[in-house]
């Protein structure tokens, strides 16, 4: 019995840890303000991400994969519905993120870095815009 206590124990204390729970997400670049990002995680950690600027917007579905949160890392291998990027590698950097300021009106800082783009990250004011209801 004292076993499943630990483990249940664990099991939620891995479950409250993650900084990007399941939901629905907006941001911007804080650059040029002119690239919005969209992306949805869900609870199966499956995740959709589009993309918008002036002159490009991901075609539907947009960006499918899965994603995996470690550490202070969000990573994805993502398949796009694009000839010149069909698959990327792309990892967030959410060491800023917490459950207040994923929240906040101005959203948090989250350098997001995708293989395809070189080593340098973009910069994304991230904010979540719905949590899922569990009923």
């Amino acid at each position: 019995m004292k076993s499943l206590w630990v483990f249940l124990s664990l099991l939620s204390t891995v479950a409250f840890a993650a900084k990007m729970e399941p939901g629905h997400y907006q941001g911007w670049d804080i650059e040029t303000k002119t690239v919005m990002a969209d992306l949805v995680l869900n609870a199966d950690q499956s995740l959709i991400f589009n993309l918008t600027t002036p002159d490009f917007t991901t075609p539907a579905p947009g960006c499918t994969g899965k994603y995996a949160e470690a550490g202070n890392e969000v990573t994805s291998d993502v398949i796009c519905p694009m000839e010149f990027l069909p698959t990327a590698q792309v990892r967030m950097d959410i060491t800023e993120v917490t459950h207040e300021t994923i929240r906040a009106t101005d959203g948090v800082a989250v350098p997001v870095f995708v293989d395809a783009l070189g080593s340098d990250p973009i910069v994304f004011k991230m904010k979540l815009i719905e949590a899922p209801v569990i009923p």
